[in-house]
């Protein structure tokens, strides 16, 4: 499932680390992570959202223009890597490797 970390920083809930921005985690340690009023209390002041679309893949359903403020948004190279294989829309794509040169500007051009 897909997960909006709305913070700057990493967040540990359990089994589970948010990085700022979009994030792919296991269902079941999300829902672990709901037991927790803490944890409850992010979502509440919309820190934490679900995201819509359940995989990485379904994001090219979104709107062009939230997907690249989602982009923008993330810190994961994992998640922005999927998201490069599965993105075909050109202003996505762009900004994806944008984003991953932010993130690492020593690495390989993808």
């Amino acid at each position: 499932m897909l997960i909006k970390y709305n913070r700057d920083g990493i967040h540990h809930a359990g089994a589970m680390r948010l990085l700022p921005g979009l994030n792919e985690v296991d269902p079941a340690h999300f829902a672990e992570a709901l037991k927790w009023p803490a944890f409850k209390a992010l979502i509440e002041e919309g820190l934490v959202e679900e995201v819509k679309e359940e995989k990485v893949e379904d994001l090219s359903k979104m709107p062009v223009r939230e997907v690249v403020e989602l982009v923008k948004a993330t810190d994961s190279k994992g998640v922005l890597e999927e998201m490069l294989r599965a993105e075909k829309r050109e202003p996505v794509v762009k900004a994806i490797k944008a984003q991953l040169e932010a993130i690492d500007p020593t690495a390989k051009k993808v």
